[in-house]
């Protein structure tokens, strides 16, 4: 598929093995091509017009080391593929006809059957690097998910980082192991059934190593973001500028098969052209689809509810697969640990009612002067916030929001629930957090079970946080290796975000910048089979295996949906099959208490239907912690329609009934 795409940008191999290599840059200074191995030798690059300079080689392997001397100055590549050495090293060739692929049958699972799993490659797995990723892909594949989505892999400034400092868009990171690595990764995938997504960063670039002002205009003087300029998508020179980031997206899906992108922070991708960026890149994606008869997905992260994101294109829209929303998160990790700080501050609760009573209240805990500026007057109960989510698709939808002191978010007409993707942890919510704390440290068992329930059992496409599935114990804490001034910097930034968000100071979180951080957030992987984490597992299995074979949950739409509330901390989502032939209900009770009340009130929206039995009941004795004492379910396994007999749930419960 690499010949439906050739970049603009960059060097690419001809068919007689001679390499082409082209240059835009404003800068009016002579360029030259110096290739360092493995034949050393300096080709003057021709102006082009329109700012493209070019030089020719002779025949020569890939994997040639090379830089560009503008002026005066060497400099790596800004298409560069690969850098071995890191951002002040060399760049190196890559011919993307040389993989030898074997996934030609595979095809990626639509949005409504899709399960997403977030990988961070440098802490998936003790060696850090994508070959090592592989290898663990089976376990993932084994649990039901049908996608894996990877954290940005682009060149960045030292040992570790999240990944949304690149410098090098085109590169894949050389301590992941280069494009190669990445292609083995997904060609492993899609052989274990697996699509693969990439994350990638449109809205600024690094703060350290970014050669791109060196060459012309690639940064905007008018578009800022909270971490640096945006790209000048609109400038006067928007065509060469727009080109390079397009097809530095449209490569991975072409060059490297991945089966779609997640766009970071798309809000802070500012763009005032007649087509905005993000627009261009679902059309020309989907032109890439259809040219070489693949589903690709181009989905977005937008905190504000936006709904011009997954709108058609013919009606206006950009016309996304779907877009990440944290209302559901927000809703749902208000409500099980009290939480109420930050954006917390708009679903809260007066006190934390699924907290472990072994969890000191330090670190990450939310401070007093926090609930003194979020009263709960400001806000909604996390459980009505949730059952409006399970009807509309998420629950800002312009009302006032105290964190962020301004209404937000758009009405969701014409949203689908396979467009929106949601989570109980991702990379951001676990290690923005001083501690980097997942949710096993902050809420009791039975808690996080009837959550997975939630989410798993979902009409919306659910995203899970590697490690998660067995409640790894490490932290995700945040990570980067600047030099020592901006390690100072990027310290104190954080301290004064954690403040700001509520947050009470944790003297024994790891800066940003130490080694600690990174490897404290490294999985464990050993834990998987042993007792309590198998059975965290084996939950997520059932209930992924639920969700891909009822008839009622694997067609989800806003209009075979039906929510009821039989009691003040209990919902009940009902859904069909698209003829409406079986049904099923999701009976959450989100609260710390039992819940009673009539089956009959429940289930009364399809009250047609003769009986349903239990499918799952997140209160079994199967499913319990050894190291808890926990309410055992008493449930008839059977439920007649217009039963009145009271049913109790028992405390932060799921019951499927089918």
């Amino acid at each position: 598929m690499h010949t439906l795409f050739v970049p603009a940008h960059g060097p690419r191999r001809l068919p007689d093995g001679s390499w082409l290599f082209r240059l835009w840059t404003t800068r009016r200074k002579p360029a030259v091509l110096v290739i360092e191995a493995p034949c050393p030798q300096e080709i003057p690059m021709k102006a082009c017009g329109g700012g493209w300079r070019e030089a020719r080689t002779a025949p020569m392997p890939a994997g040639a080391l090379y830089r560009i001397r503008l002026g005066d100055e060497l400099l790596a590549d800004p298409a560069s593929a690969h850098q071995p050495q890191g951002i002040d090293g060399p760049s190196m060739t890559d011919d993307p006809a040389a993989f030898i692929w074997t996934d030609s049958g595979f095809g990626a699972v639509a949005m409504p059957h899709a399960v997403i799993y977030e990988i961070h490659t440098g802490t998936f797995t003790p060696e850090g690097t994508l070959d090592a990723a592989a290898g663990r892909l089976p376990r993932i594949a084994e649990l039901g998910v049908t996608a894996v989505e990877l954290m940005p892999l682009t060149e960045t400034t030292g040992r570790w980082n999240w990944g949304y400092d690149g410098v090098f868009p085109y590169s894949i990171h050389h301590r992941a192991g280069g494009p190669d690595a990445l292609r083995r990764f997904v060609d492993t995938a899609h052989g274990l059934g697996l699509s693969v997504y990439g994350d990638v960063v449109l809205n600024h670039l690094g703060p350290e190593g970014n050669n791109l002002p060196k060459f012309g205009p690639y940064l905007s003087r008018r578009h800022h973001t909270p971490w640096g300029a945006c790209p000048s998508f609109d400038g006067a020179s928007a065509q060469a500028v727009r080109r390079y980031f397009l097809d530095c997206c449209l490569r991975l899906m072409a060059h490297f098969h991945m089966d779609g992108l997640r766009l970071d922070a798309t809000p802070y991708v500012q763009d005032d052209s007649a087509e905005h960026i993000l627009a261009a890149l679902t059309r020309e994606t989907q032109v890439l689809a259809a040219a070489s008869g693949r589903r690709l997905h181009i989905m977005a992260e937008s905190t504000r509810n936006e709904i011009h994101l997954t709108t058609p294109r013919s009606a206006g829209g950009y016309g996304m697969a779907a877009q990440w929303s944290d209302d559901f998160h927000h809703a749902v990790h208000a409500r099980l640990t009290g939480e109420s700080c930050g954006y917390y501050a708009a679903f809260h609760t007066a006190q934390n009612p699924a907290k472990p009573a072994q969890t000191p209240p330090a670190a990450g805990q939310q401070s007093k002067e926090a609930q003194k500026r979020c009263p709960p007057a400001a806000a909604v109960s996390p459980v009505d916030a949730l059952a409006e989510i399970f009807v509309r698709g998420w629950f800002r939808q312009g009302q006032l929001c105290p964190w962020r002191k301004q209404p937000f978010g758009d009405q969701p007409r014409g949203l689908q629930p396979s467009q929106v993707i949601v989570y109980l942890q991702n990379h951001d919510v676990t290690g923005n957090r001083p501690s980097g704390e997942r949710l096993h440290a902050l809420t009791c068992p039975a808690a996080r079970r009837m959550a997975a329930a939630a989410l798993l059992l979902s009409p919306f496409v659910p995203l899970i946080f590697m490690g998660e599935e067995y409640d790894d114990p490490a932290p995700f804490h945040f990570f980067v290796d600047h030099s020592p001034e901006l390690n100072r910097q990027v310290a104190q930034g954080r301290r004064r975000e954690a403040a700001a968000f509520g947050w009470m100071p944790c003297a024994t979180a790891p800066e940003p910048h130490s080694p600690a951080a990174f490897e404290n957030s490294r999985l464990s992987w050993h834990l998987q089979d042993t007792r309590y984490h198998a059975t965290v597992r084996d939950l997520y299995r059932r209930c992924i295996r639920l969700r891909q074979t009822l008839p009622s949950l694997d067609s989800p739409s806003f209009e075979t949906l039906y929510v009821s509330r039989p009691h003040p901390q209990v919902i009940c989502t009902g859904r069909t099959d698209p003829a409406r032939i079986y049904s099923s209900w999701l009976l959450l009770n989100c609260g710390p208490q039992a819940a009673t009340f009539s089956i009959d009130a429940a289930t009364a929206p399809l009250a047609r239907q003769q009986a349903w039995s239990q499918a799952l009941c997140t209160a079994d004795r199967r499913w319990h912690s050894p190291h808890t004492q926990e309410d055992e379910a008493d449930l008839p396994h059977r439920f007649a329609a217009g039963t009145h007999i009271p049913v109790t749930l028992p405390p932060w419960c799921a019951l499927l009934l089918a």
